[in-house]
């Protein structure tokens, strides 16, 4: 990774924004159907990203900058 090399949140490592370079703005984006804990869980770290979900469907979301960006972690099926 070049740039700026982001910073930890939740024990993630938060990659800074590709077009205004901020680390603080920075949430997941989470795909699929949420349950109920994650909303009750209090947690503001991230952003609802849809059902459908591709390797091209981006990882991160800057709220600042409304800008979507990087890779999404796909999940390996056993």
């Amino acid at each position: 990774m070049t740039g700026h090399p982001g910073h930890m949140h939740h024990h993630k490592v938060v990659p800074a924004c590709t077009n205004c370079f901020s680390c603080e703005h920075v949430v997941e984006i989470i795909y699929g159907l949420p349950g109920d804990e994650l909303f009750r869980s209090g947690r503001e770290d991230f952003v609802l990203g849809g059902c459908c979900i591709s390797e091209e469907s981006p990882g991160w979301f800057c709220q600042y900058c409304k800008l979507s960006f990087g890779e999404v972690r796909m999940c390996e099926e056993e």
